[in-house]
């Protein structure tokens, strides 16, 4: 048999040990606080990468589109040979109405685009604005969104 049991201190242990009661709260805190700014991160790395994936696609197929402008002029006077000539001006008119038909400059923030051409290579450069769903300690540097930037190059084949 053993005799009258010691009273229990407020935290279960030895007397001699320190309370420690209330850890498991802050560990669960901690843990909290960490994967509310992990879900931050991941929401703002998948935006950024769905609107460079959206611009990216727009500039393809405006630079498909600008590739089909031929500089007649160009053809007639030397021919095709392995790509048909790429009218500048054309290109430029392409893109700009892919643009507007595609309604691009409402769809992205701060938009711009470029367009060059050779003559065989046309270039279309697109430049917009993606903001950050939460902006917050760790994002706190880019509130004003970052600058994405994509070039979509397209030639004209004579021949399949």
């Amino acid at each position: 048999m053993t005799g009258p049991s010691e009273p229990r201190q407020p935290g279960g242990g030895d007397p001699g040990r320190p309370d420690d009661s209330g850890q498991l709260a802050l560990l669960v805190i901690g843990f909290v606080l960490v994967l509310a700014v992990l879900v931050s991160v991941v929401i703002t790395a998948s935006r950024a990468f769905l609107y460079q994936r959206s611009l990216a696609s727009a500039a393809d197929g405006a630079a498909i589109f600008a590739a089909n402008q031929l500089d007649e002029a160009a053809f007639y006077a030397s021919g095709a040979g392995e790509h048909l000539p790429i009218s500048a001006a054309g290109a430029e008119a392409a893109v700009a109405d892919y643009v507007a038909r595609n309604r691009l400059a409402e769809r992205f923030d701060r938009f711009d685009y470029r367009v060059e051409t050779d003559g065989r290579v046309v270039s279309v450069t697109f430049v917009a604005t993606v903001a950050l769903p939460l902006v917050g300690a760790v994002t706190d540097r880019y509130e004003d969104g970052i600058t994405i930037t994509t070039v979509s190059l397209a030639v004209a084949p004579a021949r399949g």
